[in-house]
Formats: C-alpha cells, structure tokens, sequence
C-alpha cells in the first residue's frame, strides 16, 4: 500500500519498527495503522479506538520500562558512590566519586539500558501521538463528507423545485 508520493516517504520502512517490552516484541506498522481508506470510513472509524488502546498501552508499557530502569540506575549509582567513598583514601571529592562510578562497566551498562528504554519509550510516545492524529483526521474527513453531501442535496433541492 502507498500512503503518499511525498519524498519523505519514499522509503516506508522507518514506519515499520518492532519494539520490546517487558520481553514482548510488538511489531509497530505505521504504514497500515495510520492509513485511512476514503472509501471505507466506516471501518476505518471502527478500528480507531482499538488501535488507540493498543498503541497507548504499548507506550505506557514502554515508559513504565523506562523510569523503572532509570530509578534502578539511580539507586545503583548511590550505592556505587558510597562503596566508592569507602574505598578511597583521605578526602576526595565528589565529581571523583562519581566519576570513579561513572568509568564503571556495570554502570556503563546500566546507562546503555536505560537510555535504550528511554530511547524505545519515545518512539512508542511518537507512534501513539501518530494514532491519535489519525483520529482527528478521521473526525476532518467525515465534517468534510456530511459538508459535501449536504451540499448535493441543497443543490439536488435546487435544481428540482426549478424544473
């Protein structure tokens, strides 16, 4: 299915993503998803709430990943800088602490991760915003439909009580 002509969109792939949640791979098609059938506006209006809902607990799945995983990281790095306090000689300061916990591999790899979760999160933010737009276009086109078909019947009205 091709949705525009618009240079943009060309190539469609980057609207076709999986993300993993909680060990759950979902296949995000945004191609599909936000496409509407001027010919069918019906169906298309009874899919919408069903696409929100699914999209939105997609995304609220991936943010609860993501501020679970930077509180994690948070917590990691307190107790991090305290063992990194004890072990150190004398006085030092505290960008040294956490810069002695930032070198860390395991913080290292706990940063990946969350930043990896806060990156997926944003995307399923952004694939969500994109349903509910689909949604306001599907409540445009259908003003502009019951316009043009009143519309044709003042006119079909017209056209009849002159003849």
């Amino acid at each position: 299915m091709t949705v525009s002509t618009h240079p943009f969109l060309h190539d469609q792939s980057i609207l076709r993503f999986p993300v993993t949640v909680h060990n759950k791979t979902f296949h995000i098609d945004l191609v599909s998803d936000t496409y509407i059938d001027p010919d069918n506006i019906t169906a298309e209006y009874s899919k919408q709430p069903a696409l929100l809902a699914w999209y939105g607990v997609i995304y609220q799945q991936a943010n609860n990943a993501y501020e679970k995983s930077k509180t994690e990281l948070e917590i990691f790095e307190a107790k991090a800088c305290n063992e990194a306090r004890q072990l150190c000689e004398g006085k030092v300061t505290e960008t040294y602490v956490k810069q002695l916990v930032m070198a860390d591999e395991e913080y290292i790899s706990r940063r990946h991760q969350v930043d990896a979760l806060r990156a997926q999160a944003e995307l399923t933010r952004r694939a969500f915003e994109s349903i509910k737009e689909k949604g306001s276009a599907l409540i445009s086109l259908g003003a502009h439909i019951r316009a043009e078909i009143e519309q044709m019947g003042r006119e079909f009205l017209r056209t009849k009580g002159g003849g």
